[in-house]
């Protein structure tokens, strides 16, 4: 993936993220319990939305040292800067419960990153990754 496609891919979930957030969701009809029970449509959602976001980001940032720390901090960020965006709606509500559930999403996801870019490397160009995850004989530019 280049670098611009890989922004690209961090712009459209975020603003996937910015939109489903801000809309009203009485559109939607009503929310009920999740797949597995006990959670709500809502927080399947969150999970989903701040874990995409943040493999998204940490995608794009690339072998970049500095990019395990970033991602996840911008994704909780941006979880956090909605959470306020909502607070002003008539038709939301900002909600603690919901930034924590983004905060853990997105620490979940880059706890796991480096196996994911492990299997990755090893099925997705047939060579085998070190474990930071690299395929062998990439210099971490792409």
């Amino acid at each position: 993936m280049t670098l611009d496609r890989s922004w690209g891919l961090v712009a459209v979930i975020g603003t996937a993220i910015l939109a489903a957030s801000l809309i009203d969701p009485g559109i939607a009809g009503p929310a009920g319990e999740g797949p597995l029970g006990g959670l709500a449509v809502t927080t399947w959602l969150h999970v989903l939305g701040y874990t995409a976001l943040t493999a998204a980001l940490l995608g794009a940032v690339g072998d970049r040292r500095f990019g395990i720390v970033v991602a996840p901090v911008v994704a909780i960020a941006v979880g956090a800067g909605i959470e306020l965006l909502q607070w002003p709606l008539a038709w939301r509500t900002a909600s603690v419960a919901d930034a924590t559930v983004n905060a853990i999403a997105a620490i979940t996801m880059t706890a796991v990153w480096p196996a994911c870019r492990r299997v990755r490397g090893a099925v997705g160009d047939g060579k085998d990754a070190d474990a930071t995850g690299d395929a062998a004989g990439k210099t971490g530019d792409d």
